[in-house]
């Protein structure tokens, strides 16, 4: 049983295989470096009775020595797989096959991470759009924000309680974070932000300088609003991972950082050291766009002190794994 967060005092029950601490102890997870991002459809909220059962697709990959996993345990940007008292949850979330998924996985040892989105989520929208991002003038229309969170809004202290709440009702090991980026995240070039009133009043109080609402290399100032930015960045994941941490110590953070030859400062992703390891948590650079980037960010990995972090595109496939990360 765990507490729910903050001053709610029912209890939750879940049912639990062990522990994160216990799988740890047993294979720490920098050492798991068999590691799969898939989305099988026996764990899928709207599974139907055929296809693969769970017990053998989990019984498969751990077979083929998958140490960790990575599922969604929310659908469609934003819908959750339990019962949310923070964002409405999938309306088949009774019958979710997921916990049963998380049991498996845990008899066998393999750590199940969800995806999350990091600056994304569309029901969010529709409670507090005050929080969406800005975007500047990148020379172009901007798109819709289709539900796109600024770093430095009130969402930085909602999505800690956000995965809190995830912890206390599936027996996940934790999240892996997707859509990292500080701006739009559908369709190409993605549009930088954020220049909303959040970030405005801050940009303000600490650099006494008026915000830029449109993109200008040529100005000084735009260039100290984009080091700004990066820095605003680096707070936020820490902010929001040591929330998450004191509540659950043993928990697994694992950030998709964008520090790839093909990222540009539009992303807000320094090369900087991110300095997780303060905070006890991970992250990986993905790299399936060119073969030279594998060489590129393993530099990158090493000059910033974690041990491991490249993900590479399907090299191998397990069944229904196509266009998903395959073990490399």
């Amino acid at each position: 049983m765990n507490k729910a967060h903050g001053k709610h005092k029912s209890y939750i029950k879940v049912k639990r295989v062990g522990s994160t601490a216990d799988r740890l102890r047993e294979l720490p997870y920098e050492k798991r470096v068999c590691r799969i991002e898939q989305y099988p459809s026996c764990a899928d909220v709207d599974a139907s009775d055929s296809g693969t059962a769970i017990e053998d697709y989990i019984n498969g990959i751990y077979e083929a020595g998958v140490e960790m996993q990575v599922i969604a345990a929310e659908q469609n940007r934003g819908t959750p797989r339990f019962n949310s008292k923070m964002i409405p949850p999938h309306p088949n979330v009774d019958n979710d096959p997921l916990p049963r998924f998380l049991e498996r996985a845990h008899e066998k040892g393999i750590i199940v991470l969800s995806y999350i989105s990091m600056n994304y989520n569309k029901p969010l929208k529709n409670i507090h759009p005050e929080w969406l991002m800005k975007f500047l003038d990148f020379g172009k229309p901007a798109p819709e924000n289709e539900g796109w969170w600024c770093f430095n809004s009130p969402y930085r202290d909602w999505l800690p309680k956000y995965l809190i709440e995830y912890l206390d009702n599936l027996d996940l090991d934790g999240f892996y974070f997707d859509d990292t980026n500080w701006g739009s995240h559908e369709g190409r070039p993605f549009y930088p932000a954020c220049c909303c009133n959040h970030c405005e009043k801050l940009f303000r109080d600490e650099t006494g300088l008026t915000i830029p609402t449109k993109v200008d290399f040529d100005s000084i100032d735009f260039k100290r609003f984009v080091n700004w930015r990066y820095d605003k960045f680096t707070d936020f994941v820490s902010h929001v991972f040591r929330r998450v941490k004191d509540r659950n110590p043993d928990v697994v953070l694992d950030l998709h950082y964008y520090a790839r030859p093909t990222t540009e400062w539009v992303d807000g992703h320094k090369l900087n050291p991110l300095k997780l390891d303060e905070v006890g948590s991970h992250y990986f650079i993905e790299a399936h766009r060119t073969v030279r980037e594998s060489g590129f960010i393993a530099k990158v990995a090493r000059s910033m002190g974690t041990p491991f972090c490249v993900w590479r595109n399907p090299i191998q496939e397990l069944s229904e794994c196509t266009s998903d990360y395959a073990p490399f």
